[in-house]
């Protein structure tokens, strides 16, 4: 026989076994990797100057990239959790990040969380080296925490008061009651 192939034989025994062992070892060396780096306790210290977490409470989070996925969420935090979906007005999404635009508006959804939850989510967001945790006001009027790139210099968010948000607001407003309106009336 020429060259290898991964059923072997050596002195009369199949190696496919040891093969196996050895894919699943790599498998396991891999993970654990994963684990240390995303979820494990020494990985991530948070930094200061955030409002103290409290183990007790509920955290709204607005969420625009990979946690928009119940399997992503699952994994970050241990359950999917509940989410609707939501605008942020001011904002449209470029790459990993948000940018500000006075006629943008970013697609996403609201979770709500508890404190070890938003504990996760901090790290696996990386809070302090990759993201930011800041409120901003929604189309809705919720105020929820969102993450935001670090690559830029810090920036205050766009509070409701300007006139482009208003006018965003008012633009989810109409066609959330259009599509109520056209949800109930099948003849509208």
């Amino acid at each position: 026989m020429s060259g290898y192939s991964i059923l072997t034989f050596k002195r009369g025994r199949l190696c496919l076994p040891l093969t196996l062992i050895g894919c699943v070892a790599l498998l396991l060396l891999a993970l654990l990797y994963l684990w240390l780096v995303r979820l494990g306790p020494f990985a991530h210290q948070p930094p200061g100057g955030y409002p103290v977490i409290d183990s007790q409470g509920d955290y709204t989070v607005f969420v625009y990239g990979t946690l928009r996925y119940a399997p992503v969420r699952w994994l970050v935090m241990g359950t999917a959790a509940n989410a609707r979906p939501a605008v942020l007005c001011g904002y449209r999404k470029q790459g990993l990040d948000l940018v500000e635009e006075s006629h943008g508006k970013t697609t996403g959804l609201v979770i709500t969380v508890t404190g070890q939850q938003l504990r996760r989510l901090d790290r696996y967001e990386r809070l302090g080296i990759r993201y930011q945790r800041m409120q901003y006001t929604l189309a809705d009027g919720t105020r929820a925490w969102v993450y935001t790139r670090l690559s830029d210099p810090v920036r205050e968010p766009k509070e409701p008061g300007g006139a482009d948000s208003r006018r965003c607001a008012q633009a989810f407003q109409i066609a959330r009651l259009t599509s109520l309106i056209h949800s109930e009336c099948p003849y509208a």
